[in-house]
């Protein structure tokens, strides 16, 4: 049994990965259609997740990952009494399920990074995964049978999917890559195909996150090529590429005021009565609400709570209730997980992702010399930003998993090419 674990295990992990967006897809039903109370996808991972660790253990015997697990979870342990000391712990179900949600992650990080170099890392399966989502979105649009990304005001369809910020997450940290597949190599009908619906995707989803993505990938890229010297040196990709950026302008301007994305900009705009655009820059509550969407305000009345709870709480959180309601979340990961998790679950979380992130950060200059490690690269600076600025993406057990490739990869990448040096 354990032989046959190692030999497929790489296949096994790049198989999940395929099976996201069906677990996300069983998951919306079943939520939707079905009210199932519970997210069929996220225990689905958690099993995933204890076969990886098991795996990792007993299989590969890497018995040193053992001690973030057992650290993790005496720190689980003093989560609960905290919880049930001073928050009567009459949600104690929802707080594990959060808890288990939002610690995925590190699990998950910590256990592949010492078996890394023996998992077949493909960006062919990531962009797959982009694939089907996109797919997953695009049929229900069409045929207008698609769950709305938001329940009042706004505008936009999610698909068949039920969080609109967590796909929107994953559609934005796999553009680099998506944008990557396009270009690299010959145009063809079916790379023309799968852009038309990526773009009526991103601007119909009805969030921004996707179209900036899409904007700062493509500025990225033209840095890139610029930087390399590839277009200047021959007139006509100069003068195939203005063309090309005029008439991506000029299409642009025409089918964007059609779209959710457009729409949600003009009522989020009536909504706080802005006469001109250039008013927000100069409200600090304009611009909290219109570009943050009040995830300041929410981080300032977490931090008002904070302060207020004993030492207990400030040192293993608050949780994620507060007066027997679910508390609302800042959607800012960090800061999420700092007053969720206080001081000893915050340090417990970034030790090993740091490590990895600093480990990664000191070679890559090693290996930021081709278009595929270069778009990985995006991908990763994504993962940090939108976890600071929009949330769903490290404590989203379905952006989690796709992080977690990600940084793998980049990082085998890296010891790759110092074995080849050596």
């Amino acid at each position: 049994m354990k032989r046959k674990v190692e030999k497929y295990f790489s296949n096994i992990l790049n198989s999940f990965l395929l099976l996201h967006p069906v677990l996300d897809l069983l998951t919306s039903i079943g939520i939707k259609t079905m009210l199932i109370p519970f997210s069929l996808g996220s225990i689905i991972r958690i099993l995933f997740l204890i076969f990886v660790m098991y795996s990792v253990l007993f299989v590969y015997k890497k018995r040193k990952v053992g001690w973030y697990y057992l650290f993790t979870f005496i720190y689980i342990v003093g989560f609960v009494i905290s919880i049930v000391l001073y928050e009567n712990g009459n949600n104690m179900l929802g707080e594990l399920q959060k808890t288990l949600k939002t610690f995925y992650f590190p699990l998950l990080l910590i256990s592949i990074y010492p078996i890394k170099a023996e998992i077949k890392w493909s960006t062919k399966h990531l962009i797959t995964t982009l694939m089907i989502y996109l797919i997953l979105i695009f049929i229900p649009e069409i045929l207008n049978i698609g769950f709305d990304s938001y329940e009042i005001t706004k505008e936009g369809s999610v698909g068949f999917f039920y969080s609109a910020n967590e796909i929107s997450a994953i559609v934005s940290i796999l553009t680099p890559l998506f944008i990557l597949y396009l270009f690299d190599g010959k145009i063809n009908i079916t790379k023309v195909f799968i852009f038309i619906i990526y773009i009526t995707v991103i601007l119909n989803l009805g969030t921004k996150t996707p179209f900036l993505a899409l904007i700062i990938t493509s500025a990225l890229f033209m840095f890139w090529f610029l930087m390399k010297k590839k277009i200047l040196k021959s007139l006509i990709k100069t003068y195939i590429l203005a063309l090309t950026l005029i008439a991506v302008v000029t299409l642009g301007a025409y089918i964007i005021p059609k779209t959710t994305f457009y729409k949600n900009i003009n009522i989020h705009l009536d909504f706080l009565e802005v006469k001109d655009i250039n008013d927000i820059f100069e409200d600090p509550q304009l611009i909290d609400h219109f570009i943050f969407s009040q995830r300041l305000s929410f981080l300032d009345n977490k931090a008002k709570i904070y302060e207020k709870v004993n030492i207990p709480q400030k040192m293993f959180g608050i949780g994620y209730y507060e007066n027997n309601k679910e508390s609302k979340m800042i959607e800012m990961d960090y800061f999420d997980i700092y007053y969720s998790h206080g001081i000893i679950g915050f340090v417990l979380f970034f030790s090993i992702y740091t490590y990895i992130l600093i480990d990664i950060v000191k070679k890559s200059y090693l290996i930021i010399k081709d278009k595929k490690t270069y778009s990985i690269f995006i991908c990763i600076i994504f993962i940090l930003v939108l976890s600071l600025f929009t949330g769903h993406i490290i404590i989203a057990p379905a952006v989690s998993y796709i992080s977690v490739y990600i940084i793998m990869y980049l990082e085998k990448a890296c010891q790759n090419k110092i074995k080849k040096l050596n």
